[in-house]
């Protein structure tokens, strides 16, 4: 379905549950039976699978029961599950483009009477206080606070910007750090492949790695050190890709029979090629399906590490 399509969809989602959607934020925020609610969609690639964003708290400041929130989950096909992190209650909607309106309206329903007959009563999200709250959208995540507790993430925000704006880049620890980071991912798409697996999810394994290694001992993350980290990906993935064939080469290519051990046969892959003891359309064929694998999960990865960055630091106050 494209943007114009969803975009409709949600403005007749927002007349029916009373949620106005804010299409600069692609969100919908309002209150709801007394509670303060922000709706999102989970990721972009899901655009009807959303979240129910509020902030609780207990008349006698205890969590839910985990078969509480069980029973809670399997009262309604439209509730995915529910999550809990102190004052932070999260909803999940199960629901298609034709239902989503409705599956809205009976999550919300659903929802705050949930809330309601366990005692919980709204609040901020930080200090728990129930007064009075705004809705807050930083660095991607989004928050109820009161006047108090947003002042001091602001002060505490703005702080911290213009330390990291202070700190220099260390190109040298960023490249080590990297490196010692790409040898979980390039240990990720081997164990994947020695078990019979091509997945996207050594990539997205190689990718966080890689990137924060860079950052931890780089101490920032900059268009520089995504362009060097990338480098580093490549060549982990093509070095993971010969340890792979080395194994091959030590456990069916006679390599353990002529007496070799694992690096000789890492060394001796060139030779194998030319032999044709490896048949050179398979080893090609297998190197590009890995990097394909690999790279279908590094790029969603560093886009969203990119986007995180990027968005690092901004408080939006929502309407």
């Amino acid at each position: 379905m494209n943007k114009k399509k969803i975009i409709e969809t949600y403005q007749e989602v927002a007349m029916a549950t009373g949620l106005p959607y804010d299409e600069a934020n692609d969100l919908f925020h309002g209150v709801r039976d007394g509670f303060d609610f922000i709706a999102y969609p989970y990721d972009e690639s899901r655009p009807f699978a959303i979240v129910l964003h509020t902030a609780a708290k207990s008349a006698d400041g205890s969590v839910l029961d985990k078969k509480v929130i069980k029973a809670f989950e399997k009262s309604s096909k439209s509730i995915g599950c529910l999550g809990q992190k102190n004052m932070d209650i999260r909803v999940t909607v199960q629901a298609t483009a034709k239902n989503l309106k409705d599956a809205m309206n009976e999550c919300l329903t659903a929802t705050t009477a949930f809330l309601r007959a366990n005692s919980y009563s709204p609040c901020c999200d930080l200090c728990g206080q129930q007064v009075e709250t705004v809705a807050l959208k930083m660095s991607g995540e989004y928050y109820h606070m009161c006047p108090d507790c947003e002042m001091k993430m602001r002060s505490d925000t703005a702080m911290k910007a213009q330390q990291t704006a202070q700190k220099k880049e260390n190109i040298i620890g960023g490249i080590v750090g990297a490196l010692l980071g790409s040898l979980l991912g390039a240990l990720s798409v081997l164990i994947l492949s020695q078990l019979g697996y091509v997945a996207a999810l050594s990539g997205v394994i190689m990718a966080v790695c890689v990137l924060k290694g860079y950052e931890m001992l780089g101490g920032k993350l900059t268009n520089k050190a995504v362009a060097i980290s990338v480098i580093i990906m490549i060549l982990m993935t093509y070095f993971a890709d010969r340890v792979d064939w080395a194994f091959i080469l030590l456990r069916d290519g006679g390599g353990a029979e002529a007496g070799y051990n694992i690096f000789e046969c890492y060394r001796l892959i060139p030779e194998a090629l030319y032999r044709e003891v490896i048949d050179r359309g398979s080893y090609i064929a297998n190197l590009l399906i890995l990097y394909l694998f690999v790279a279908l999960g590094a790029v969603p990865t560093i886009r969203g590490k990119l986007k995180e960055k990027k968005e690092e630091g901004i408080i939006t106050k929502l309407n």
